[in-house]
């Protein structure tokens, strides 16, 4: 949607006689020709660019895709020629003044966008053409929309797996303190169950001693008789 409303107001701008189409012979200055090539994908490309970095790259690929015209930066065609900037400079200064350069054929020079108060004469072919731009370019955010509630979804599956996975360790934990109580209670018992067995040693030993003694005292009563 912002894509579209910036596209109305070049139009806007077009016919009030602020911005106007200049066919270009050649690219603008700090932009070059780049032919893709095999494996290559936007974010690869846009790492060429000075000042692109790991943080900005995603906004660079972006950004050139936009300049470009290219309906799905996911998709781009090996041996296709594009134009990329010099440096990060350059991108930011193409997105404030809405740049687009679109390559038709490879023997024709291409067409750029920019802010330029000259030759107003192609605004109503470029209208169509803007018109056209702007659908796909619709249709490309639709279906970034649907990837976003689908990331979405996941996020959400993954947020439930998180409170799924919090309980079992809560209910481990429990069972964990249960288990530790239990010990606790057995080793209380095998200690009780020692000095019973102790106690019963104990008095089985003074029982043999008495016996002892009892045989002893019975063996001197014969005696003395």
């Amino acid at each position: 949607m912002i894509k579209r409303i910036i596209v109305l107001v070049v139009i806007s701008c077009l016919v009030f006689g602020v911005v106007d189409l200049v066919i270009a012979q050649k690219v603008p200055k700090g932009w070059r020709e780049y032919t893709i090539q095999k494996g290559d994908c936007l974010t690869k490309i846009a790492l060429q660019v000075s000042g692109v970095n790991k943080s900005n790259v995603l906004w660079a690929a972006e950004e050139i895709a936009a300049v470009n015209g290219i309906q799905n930066p996911n998709f781009i065609l090996a041996w296709t020629p594009i134009y990329i900037p010099e440096s990060v400079e350059h991108l930011k200064k193409a997105k404030e003044i809405s740049l687009v350069i679109l390559k038709l054929k490879k023997c024709y020079p291409p067409l750029v966008f920019q802010r330029k108060p000259e030759i107003p004469s192609v605004l109503g072919r470029m209208e169509k053409k803007i018109e056209k731009i702007s659908e796909k370019i619709d249709q490309g955010f639709i279906s970034l929309e649907e990837r976003f509630k689908e990331w979405e979804k996941l996020k959400a599956e993954l947020k439930k797996k998180e409170n799924q996975v919090k309980q079992l360790e809560d209910v481990l934990n429990e069972a964990g303190a249960k288990l530790k109580a239990q010990d606790e209670i057995i080793a209380k018992l095998q200690a009780k169950r020692d000095i019973t067995a102790g106690l019963l040693i104990l008095l089985l030993i003074l029982v043999g001693i008495l016996i002892i003694a009892l045989r002893k005292i019975k063996k001197i009563k014969e005696l003395l008789k």
